[in-house]
């Protein structure tokens, strides 16, 4: 039918229209469902999973959306995803985005949806600390979650400096789980289940980028730099710590201690993953990362 304009009506229903009949077409009403029918049609289909996280977070922005579509769907083909328990993509800007769990995008303790405490900064690059007051409850237990042969976590940090401060990390007095990228003594701390943190390395790294230790097997903890073990097979077979992984700070009996001005893109936690895991991890974090126009 050369020179027709055909339109859909609610229903399904085709009216053909000769050219020049614009305003015909404008009030018919019918131009909503003509323009909805076609967004359809071109929109990029998107993982269930990441739908319900951008729901969740009420991410709006085109570009944050195609990057945790992405993200979720690398960590799927590379068989990360169902190792992680929790995820934090720290996307959004505001304090709301921030705290959800990808993997579990419900706002419950249970879910390690993030209550954060304190004078923290949101913004596009993620949440900053004031060194002060900020800490971040993930409500992630190690004691609970982790076992002597089974557990991961690990952040992305902005950048490394030394100072007496935690990063991502719970301490009850005798058995700690943490990771500290530059303590004062320019040391990076790494420990599952240990009270002496042995698993450390000086001088400390400064370059910026993912930090991230897993239970290497029964007993034995490593640590990773960007993907790059730095801290092999430490010794460590003590409990885990029965207290809740705080980002930014130390968690401890009395609440929060030693907490960090560092800035903080990425955070996760979850079973063990292999060497090879810690490098694609990284690697599609970092893919992560550079579509948001924020990689280090």
């Amino acid at each position: 039918m050369s020179g027709i304009t055909t339109i859909v009506k609610p229903g399904g229903i085709v009216t053909a229209l000769k050219p020049g009949s614009i305003r015909t077409i404008l009030k018919s009403g019918y131009i909503d469902t003509v323009v909805k029918h076609f967004e359809a049609s071109v929109a990029p289909s998107t993982d269930p999973d990441a739908d319900a996280f951008i729901a969740a977070a009420v991410i709006t922005d085109p570009t944050q959306r195609t990057a945790i579509n992405t993200l979720v769907v690398a960590l799927k083909a590379a068989g990360l995803w169902t190792a992680l328990s929790a995820v934090y993509p720290f996307v959004g800007g505001t304090a709301f985005t921030h705290k959800w769990n990808l993997k579990d995008p419900r706002d419950l303790d249970i879910a390690y949806r993030i209550s954060f405490s304190g004078l923290w900064t949101h913004d596009f690059s993620g949440i900053k600390g004031d060194g002060t007051t900020t800490f971040g409850d993930t409500f992630f237990i190690p004691s609970v979650k982790f076992t002597q042969s089974n557990g991961s976590f690990g952040f992305y940090v902005r950048a490394i400096y030394a100072e007496t401060s935690h990063d991502f990390s719970a301490y009850n007095g005798t058995d700690g789980t943490i990771i500290v990228s530059k303590y004062t003594g320019d040391i990076l701390y790494f420990g599952m289940n240990t009270s002496t943190f042995a698993a450390n390395l000086t001088p400390a790294s400064t370059a910026p980028g993912m930090r991230s230790q897993s239970k290497s097997s029964p007993s034995k903890t490593s640590g990773y730099s960007n993907g790059i073990k730095v801290v092999a097979d430490i010794v460590e077979s003590g409990p885990f710590c029965p207290l809740s992984l705080y980002i930014g700070a130390l968690h401890i009996n009395t609440g929060l201690n030693q907490p960090s001005t560092r800035y903080y893109s990425f955070a996760f936690a979850g079973d063990t993953i292999s060497d090879s895991d810690h490098l694609t991890l990284y690697n599609i974090v970092q893919a992560f990362q550079t579509t948001l126009g924020r990689q280090v």
